[in-house]
């Protein structure tokens, strides 16, 4: 997927991945749209949409971050996001 996706430091997206769980635990990557509905079909659907957003909003601009342009937010977790790749990181 990394070379189809964009990218563009200016901008971001929010993916939808489709995991299938096998009895033993397995999963397995059924499909990722590029553009996920976030239409709710039910109250428990709906709820896990908007914290998925807040989540993501919560990333792009975190609440704490006195300046938006020096990059020098370090949290490696927010909301239930964990980083796992930090490509600034080598540019220090």
């Amino acid at each position: 997927m990394q070379g189809t996706i964009i990218n563009d430091k200016h901008c971001f997206e929010v993916y939808g991945y489709d995991v299938l769980i096998e009895d033993n635990l397995k999963p397995w990557l059924i499909e990722v749209n590029a553009s996920p509905s976030l239409t709710a079909s039910t109250d428990a659907d709906r709820s896990m949409k908007i914290e998925v957003l807040n989540d993501t909003f919560n990333i792009v601009a975190p609440p704490d971050w006195q300046n938006h342009s020096s990059g020098t937010v370090k949290e490696t977790k927010v909301g239930g996001y964990t980083l796992i790749f930090d490509e600034a990181a080598g540019s220090e």
